[in-house]
């Protein structure tokens, strides 16, 4: 209940898809494959760790040798922002945990009231026998 986990990020899935897109560039033959190797190499080297950056990388590497020899090369990387999820939680879940704080709210709103009522009658009561 109100367990909200804010946004995660599927990385290792992401770093799997980045991956076979890579391999499947690789087993291209001719232009592609050498582009996506050099490309590859280049951009591990300067961002090894960050998936976002690498593939950013990657792709203007590629930029820069389309169109060489009248050939494009397209290798398409995931985009990065499929692989985020936020998720929200209800306010109030009909759970146990739900049911336990509605009914621990309750019981202290019976306390309050009670200690309301008995310091109203003892005012009241004071007031009454003051007089005699």
């Amino acid at each position: 209940m109100n367990a909200g986990t804010g946004v995660l990020y599927l990385e290792t899935l992401y770093k799997q898809d980045v991956e076979k897109a890579r391999k499947a560039a690789e087993t291209d033959s001719g232009l592609g494959a050498r582009v996506m190797r050099e490309a590859d190499a280049m951009c591990r080297l300067q961002f090894g760790g960050n998936y976002q950056a690498y593939s950013v990388c990657v792709a203007a590497e590629q930029r820069k040798y389309t169109g060489v020899n009248g050939t494009s090369i397209e290798v398409i990387l995931p985009n990065p922002e499929l692989y985020r999820h936020a998720y929200f939680s209800p306010l109030w879940s009909p759970d146990f945990a739900g049911w336990t704080v509605l009914l621990g709210i309750a019981i202290a709103l019976v306390i309050i009231a009670r200690l309301l009522g008995l310091m109203i009658l003892k005012l009241l009561l004071r007031r009454h026998y003051s007089s005699i």
